[in-house]
């Protein structure tokens, strides 16, 4: 593919929502590994009869997954896009009785309205990075909230990075990504760089989001990060 690439996120439209769905890997050469990190943890932690929550749910992809590995796993989805949660729907339809699926925007998280169950552990996947740093703070503070204690809170998201003064070291990493990765985006290292400011998103940094859920009570990690993808790891233990 050329180095050309729609940077606007047209969450509402059905045709971008498909090709979304149709091309999540590319141009993220860590998420299968992330993804398999998330389902070895819920493997181990989840117990059967408790409830994980996925905000930011979309097209459904990560909740196949967790499906296909873990039987008995009862999922309560939010996602503030229609088109996503129709794509969702069609691909966990044989999984009907084990979710379900809010169509709820949870920028304003003290609106949500979800179903009383036990959430043990809550999981999101690439949907924080969109809204600004305010709504991550009080969202941090929701989860807390709602999960039981022992509570297990992933975020699985694209986080900021220094590239004014690492900007060789980033290049250099990404090509090595590139070359190593089954779907190759063609991008060069400089192009993934360029890009970055060009999203019209609101990436945090790792000690930002560390704070902020410390902040709110929890107990929190870094347990992966690669580039500008990391995978954040928070308990809540009263």
């Amino acid at each position: 593919m050329s180095e050309q690439l729609n940077t606007i996120d047209e969450w509402l439209n059905p045709d971008f929502a498909t090709k979304w769905d149709e091309i999540a890997v590319f141009g993220n050469h860590t998420r299968g590994e992330q993804l398999d990190i998330i389902l070895s943890i819920l493997k181990k932690e989840y117990q059967s009869g408790k409830t994980i929550l996925d905000l930011g749910i979309g097209s459904g992809q990560v909740t196949e997954i967790i499906f296909a590995n873990i039987a008995e796993a009862d999922i309560v989805g939010v996602d503030y896009s229609p088109a996503m949660l129709e794509i969702a729907q069609k691909r966990l339809h044989s999984f009907s009785k084990q979710y379900k699926l809010f169509q709820q925007d949870f920028v304003n998280v003290e609106k949500l309205s979800l179903p009383e169950k036990q959430y043990q552990i809550a999981i999101t996947v690439q949907a924080l990075h969109h809204i600004y740093h305010q709504h991550k703070k009080n969202i941090f503070k929701y989860i807390y909230e709602i999960l039981e204690n022992n509570g297990i809170f992933l975020i699985s998201d694209s986080v900021a990075i220094d590239t004014a003064y690492l900007s060789s070291l980033y290049i250099t990493l990404w090509e090595r990504l590139e070359e190593q990765a089954n779907v190759r985006s063609g991008w060069s290292g400089e192009y993934y760089l360029q890009r970055l400011p060009q999203k019209s998103d609101y990436p945090a940094t790792i000690e930002e989001h560390l704070h902020w859920l410390r902040d709110a009570g929890f107990h929190a990690s870094c347990l992966f990060l690669h580039l500008d993808r990391a995978l954040i790891a928070a308990v809540k233990q009263l």
